[in-house]
């Protein structure tokens, strides 16, 4: 029989809960800088949020990775690489451009720098899309979860090369909700840390 990882409990509620507070600072901040714009407080909590993604990005995946298949493998590998690229670019941009003034700003949509940053965006896009496919095909999580983590995150990076605007912040709540949920989604499912395809498989074994 074929042998499915699983995550130790302990890793299993870390993710989840990195999960939740990646999606809680997105969502917080971006529904504060609705009303207020963007502070520089706001910038700073966002440009966090991406690497406290990462773990629940990973368990996610490992939790279903045995009936992932090859489309699976390529959703999660775009995903993590379009993740940790947009993670970096988010923090360069709301950690350091963001105290930069408009016009250099739009200066350096001239340069290498605005290259780099929208090819981080569309990697990120391409995995957040596939990934999305991904938990709708496997049904890791309900429908509408599976096609707000489509569109919301992938908003963040398209909307990323316009300047501060209620929309864009509007986005980040929501973008920040869709994490949040998907990180409870996980916690729910599998409080143990242990994945149903492999308890299954212990049960089917016992009883013969």
């Amino acid at each position: 029989m074929k042998e499915v990882p699983t995550l130790s409990p302990q890793l299993s509620r870390f993710s989840a809960a990195s999960g939740v507070l990646s999606g809680l600072l997105l969502a917080v901040a971006g529904a504060v800088s609705v009303f207020t714009g963007k502070t520089a407080g706001a910038a700073f909590v966002i440009a966090l949020s991406p690497a406290l993604a990462l773990p629940l990005l990973v368990a996610v995946y490992q939790r279903h990775a045995a009936s992932a298949g090859g489309f699976g493998v390529a959703a999660f590998g775009t995903s993590l690489i379009g993740l940790g690229l947009f993670g970096g670019a988010v923090f360069v941009k709301d950690t350091t451009l963001f105290y930069l003034s408009t016009a250099v700003q739009d200066h350096l949509k001239h340069e290498p720098t605005i290259v780099a940053l929208l090819g981080a965006a569309v990697v990120f896009v391409a995995g957040t899309v596939m990934f999305g496919i991904f938990l709708l095909r496997t049904r890791a999580c309900p429908r509408l979860l599976a096609w707000a983590y489509i569109v919301f995150p992938s908003l963040l990076a398209l909307l990323s090369p316009l300047h501060d605007s209620p929309l864009q912040n509007a986005n980040h709540a929501l973008a920040g909700a869709t994490i949040a949920w998907l990180a409870l989604t996980l916690w729910r499912a599998a409080p143990d840390g242990a994945v149903p395809e492999r308890r299954a498989g212990a049960l089917g074994s016992a009883v013969r």
